[in-house]
């Protein structure tokens, strides 16, 4: 049965008893309740919208007050904090089945220790399907460090393309941005940033969540996993990386955009000068030949056009002087 199928049935997407040999055998509600650790790992992944599951979680579980509510809270914070005798992480990853958004980071909450894990999300988590997928081609986790292991290495391969992505989309905006409609290209840079920063917001949390872990001193993660978890920590590090440098090279694409439609606003403004520098001075004649002075003082006199045109000049050179006097002109 599919985990979609199983959605189907309530809060319990599937559960499963590992048998410590990369395989396991799946269990319902009455299974939870009947498992004994020396059965095997009891792996349950919840959907934490559904009452049933929130019921199981807080009334059942036995895993206290305080991780409950971090496993049902609505807004989450990836992190990893040592409790009791388990460890409670909060992951979060690129899923790549229909529901979120593309390329929206959604969370995983975990509750493991030696002999059990629990999972719960919202979004449904292609990293748990192939999780799955592998315990049932008996390929999976033997212990909860390797599946700690094994869930960080795929959330952290879930990234890579969105990053690609993002990347690709930069390499196309570069290249087009001689030929292409600014407001295009603007309108595609600005997603690349707005989502460089999305994913950014979270990587920095979870990396340090990984950081966080590599401290604690849980018995059950051994050597061999905490080299793995460290190589997950740093393979963050490098998709953190790669995202600030996606949205740097955004801000110099959009920088150089903004730089060629400056330069073509001023060879606009510069042709326009041009052409009325070209029509002013036959503006200026044509108004000065049409000038009608009768009527004004003067406008009997021989001297009267003589007249109007000193009175003019001495208009102009009054501005001339206020206008340096202003600073207005060098």
């Amino acid at each position: 049965m599919s985990d979609q199928d199983k959605e189907g049935q309530g809060g319990l997407v599937f559960a499963c008893v590992l048998d410590g040999h990369g395989g396991a055998r799946d269990v319902d509600w009455a299974g939870i309740a009947a498992w004994k650790p020396e059965q095997g790992i009891l792996w349950v992944h919840l959907d934490v919208e559904k009452d049933d599951s929130r019921a199981w979680i807080t009334g059942e579980s036995d895993m206290g007050e305080l991780i409950a509510e971090a496993i049902t809270a609505d807004e989450t914070r990836p992190r990893s904090v040592a409790m009791k005798d388990g460890l409670l992480m909060i992951l979060r990853g690129i899923t790549h089945v229909p529901g979120p958004e593309p390329n929206e980071m959604v969370s995983l909450r975990m509750w493991m220790n030696s002999a059990r894990v629990i999972t719960a999300r919202r979004w449904r988590l292609s990293a748990v399907d192939e999780v799955h997928a592998a315990l049932q081609k008996n390929t999976g986790p033997r212990t909860s460090a390797e599946f700690l292991v094994t869930i960080a290495e795929y959330m952290a391969d879930s990234v890579n393309p969105a990053i690609d992505e993002l990347e690709d989309t930069i390499d196309v905006v570069e290249n087009y941005i001689p030929e292409a409609k600014d407001s295009e290209l603007s309108n595609e840079l600005a997603g690349v940033r707005r989502q460089a920063i999305q994913m950014r917001r979270h990587m920095g949390p979870l990396r340090d969540a990984f950081s966080h872990l590599l401290a604690e001193r849980a018995i059950w993660i051994g050597e061999t996993e905490r080299g793995l978890l460290r190589e997950v920590r740093d393979q963050l590090s490098r998709h953190i990386e790669d995202l600030d440098a996606a949205r740097e090279r955004a801000q110099i694409a959009q920088d150089q955009l903004d730089s060629r439609s400056r330069h073509q606003s001023q060879r606009a403004m510069y042709i326009l000068a041009l052409v009325t520098a070209m029509f002013l001075p036959l503006s200026f004649i044509a108004g000065l030949l049409g000038m009608n002075v009768g009527g004004i003082p003067g406008g009997n006199s021989v001297f009267g056009f003589v007249g109007a045109l000193a009175v003019m000049a001495g208009v102009i050179g009054f501005q001339f002087w206020l206008f340096r006097r202003l600073r207005l002109i060098p």
